[in-house]
């Protein structure tokens, strides 16, 4: 009879701890509801990994992914069962690996886990709670000035960048030791450490320490990357398109004395490798005048502009001539009247269509005192061979010249 009576009462002592397991078990199912339903971008995987943590605590048979609904004709094979040695290695390993955790029974390793991932959890909020105390006392300038330039202008960043990327980037911080533990097999612990996270993240001061850097390392989207230089010519590659233009020489026109002193134009650009021409920027309306100096740099600017009333006011029209874009380069001093030395001058316009309206080509010639032989000093007569290499010249920068049509004159 004492034998019956003892009985009983071991029973009633497995009862009492079961019933505490349930309730645990029933903590942490609400605690993975909530953390599934705040934020709906927790992956799949992390939530069927929920549930199987879930299936391990309250004990309801193989929670394992193959136990669940598996096909009927699914049969062990004898590859299958030569594979199984294998199997018991990889769970002997996870074994080992449990119990390098902490110093648990391994009957009680779920529940250590839950205690630690709570542990951890409330740890991580109580941190990020202190930060957040530091991150609005810097905003009042209670620390140093390097923090508070830092502080206001995180939160300038928040608000200027997208706000559903700047929920995913504090989520994605702020869920990153869970996804670490999950990652390393800790499951139960994960799930646990979830809890006091979730509640942090949207109760507490954890997601205010994140703003600090919201856009992280990502570029904006519609920010894009510099484009790729050209390689830069060999120069004796250079050289040999130089030597096909020729030599620099001054030119004089005849009863220009009003066009005296050249002055180099405003907004003159200069093209070279690194700083191509933008063919797309060009004004179609307008007549571009350019010129090849002599240290071989492409200079362009258009032949009228407003800018240049006070600059040419005795020139009709106030236009510019290509011996003011010679003026801009470095040259050697010249006579009075006489024009600065270049390699070969011309005119950019844009092609126009039978319709009266720019075709999207422009065209390249060679009309300058720079290209006739009755105004270069040296006598020297530039035509097609000497502009299709200046053509060849301004491609070498990096320029597209596809849409750049050589038309001598």
């Amino acid at each position: 009879m004492a034998h019956d009576a003892g009985g009983p009462r071991r029973r009633l002592v497995l009862d009492r701890g079961e019933g505490a397991s349930s309730y645990l078990a029933v903590v942490l199912l609400i605690a993975g509801v909530v953390a599934a339903v705040s934020l709906s971008s927790v992956p799949a995987q992390l939530v069927g990994g929920i549930r199987d943590a879930v299936c391990q605590v309250i004990g309801a048979g193989d929670c394992r992914d193959g136990g669940r609904d598996a096909p009927a004709t699914a049969a062990p094979t004898p590859t299958a069962r030569a594979s199984e040695p294998g199997k018991r290695d990889r769970e002997d390993e996870k074994k080992d690996e449990k119990k390098d955790d902490g110093n648990c029974w391994d009957w009680a390793d779920w529940a250590c886990a839950t205690v630690d991932g709570l542990r951890l959890g409330t740890g991580d909020v109580l941190t990020d709670v202190w930060d957040g105390v530091t991150f609005t006392g810097c905003l009042a300038h209670i620390c140093s000035h390097e923090g508070f330039k830092s502080n206001w202008g995180s939160l300038k960043d928040l608000v200027t960048t997208n706000p559903v990327d700047t929920g995913k980037q504090i989520w994605d911080e702020s869920t990153k030791k869970i996804r670490d533990d999950w990652n390393n097999g800790h499951k139960v612990r994960a799930v646990a450490r979830a809890v006091p996270t979730v509640l942090g993240t949207i109760f507490g001061g954890k997601g205010l320490t994140k703003i600090r850097k919201p856009k992280g390392d990502k570029k904006p989207e519609d920010e894009k990357p510099e484009d790729e230089k050209p390689d830069e010519p060999p120069p004796g590659k250079l050289q040999e398109i130089l030597g096909r233009i020729g030599e620099p020489s001054p030119a004089f026109v005849f009863g220009r004395g009003y066009e005296v002193p050249y002055v180099s134009p405003p907004g003159t650009q200069v093209v070279r490798h690194g700083a191509p021409l933008d063919v797309g920027g060009l004004d179609p309306s307008r007549t571009y005048l350019w010129i090849v100096d002599a240290k071989g740099d492409i200079r362009l600017a258009p032949e009228t502009s407003p800018d240049y009333k006070d600059l040419y006011g005795k020139r009709p029209g106030h236009a510019m001539k290509h011996g003011d874009l010679a003026a801009g380069s470095e040259h050697e001093p010249v006579p009075e009247g006489m024009r600065p030395p270049a390699r070969i001058g011309g005119e950019l316009k844009a092609e126009i269509g039978p319709d009266g309206k720019p075709t999207g080509r422009w065209l390249m010639d060679n009309n300058s005192s720079y290209s006739r032989s009755n105004t270069r000093m040296d006598g020297r007569r530039l035509g097609e061979p000497e502009l299709r290499a200046a053509h060849d010249l301004l491609g070498s920068t990096g320029t597209d010249t596809s849409k750049i049509v050589v038309t001598p004159r």
